[in-house]
């Protein structure tokens, strides 16, 4: 009981998927790196007014955590999207595939944790969630297409199933009985 992904032959109907692989890499590198510098600025603002007022209180404490996890997350997508990057360059298919698994992986528990975030949203940043994860999954289906056509491309295209051969005489024996 499973479903088939879509296949891609382009990103975006008019790119090729190689370069869309490099396109998405770059995006994904800028984009991370943009919100590890605001989530290093929160960090720092946070800390600057802890020092000024002395007590750290438990919900400030979880936001330094989470903060602080969260920034390293940002770092281990960044080796990620790296590898990402070498991959579409180098033509290597192998890179896509650890990318797109442990991307797959990433996304799934950003959207849990969005769900639950967006009880706590306005409704905007509801549909910012939604455009972000539509444009996620779309980026890890164009890596998955990139990486399926370069093994296809590697191992040659599949030989033809061969036909099953009838035995004749079985079903008219069959049939007489």
């Amino acid at each position: 009981m499973g479903f088939n992904l879509p296949v891609f032959k382009k990103c975006c109907c008019c790119i090729p998927l190689r370069t869309g692989v490099v396109i998405v890499a770059y995006w994904s590198i800028f984009s991370k790196l943009l919100v590890m510098w605001l989530n290093i600025r929160v960090l720092a603002s946070m800390m600057i007014e802890t020092s000024k007022s002395g007590a750290v209180s438990k919900l400030l404490a979880r936001a330094y955590m989470f903060r602080t996890l969260n920034i390293i997350a940002l770092l281990v997508y960044i080796v990620l999207c790296a590898m990402l990057l070498v991959g579409g360059r180098k033509k290597k298919p192998e890179y896509l595939r650890h990318f797109f698994m442990s991307s797959l992986v990433m996304t799934v528990i950003d959207v849990v944790v969005t769900a639950f975030a967006i009880l706590y949203l306005h409704h905007w940043s509801f549909a910012i969630a939604l455009v972000w994860i539509a444009t996620n999954v779309y980026s890890l289906l164009i890596v998955r297409s990139s990486f399926l056509a370069m093994e296809e491309k590697e191992r040659g295209p599949l030989p033809p199933e061969p036909e099953e051969e009838v035995c004749w005489d079985t079903m008219q024996l069959a049939h007489v009985v």
